[in-house]
């Protein structure tokens, strides 16, 4: 069960870092991405609900 401060938690970082998309199929998606270099975040929330973690590069035209 998942602790209520870590429900509090994950609802603030994803209404700042987060977004919610459905799929023409039905499917539901919670997609997160962090500009900085800490996964701490991210790690929480996989360690809390799981899932499939990707990084990519970064956008060399936004690094300028």
């Amino acid at each position: 069960m998942i602790a209520t401060e870590d429900i509090y938690w994950v609802a603030g970082f994803l209404e700042g870092e987060g977004s919610f998309t459905r799929s023409r199929n039905g499917g539901m998606r919670i997609t997160t991405a962090q500009a900085n270099e800490s996964w701490q975040p991210i790690m929480r929330l996989h360690r809390l609900f799981g899932g499939s973690l990707y990084r990519r590069p970064p956008n060399k035209q936004w690094a300028k």
